[in-house]
């Protein structure tokens, strides 16, 4: 239930309404109320979910230098075919994001 929990934390900074999280997490808007409450006064939740967004920045950051370095190199030449792979690899990994 605490994966749940944070879960619900993670859609509600993310902007998700109640009803949406319910649906989502198949929990009862009871909980993501008293999530929200736990959340809005500071407890332990913010924390873990800053920890979780500024993660998810850094590897954002890090997928768009990728996607621009193997943009550039997979132009052409006899090596271009691993940086055309990788290309594929980041797309793919953005199309895959749920949230």
């Amino acid at each position: 239930m605490l994966a749940k929990r944070l879960s619900v934390a993670f859609l509600l900074s993310k902007g998700y309404n109640y009803r949406e999280i319910s649906r989502i997490l198949r929990v009862s808007t009871g909980t993501v109320n008293r999530v929200a409450l736990a959340y809005k006064e500071g407890m332990y939740y913010k924390t873990v979910i800053e920890k979780i967004l500024n993660d998810e920045k850094v590897d954002e950051f890090w997928q768009e230098v990728g996607g621009i370095v193997s943009k550039l190199l997979s132009s052409g030449g006899s090596k271009s075919g691993t940086w055309r792979y990788l290309k594929e690899e980041i797309r793919k990994k953005k199309q895959g994001k749920v949230f």
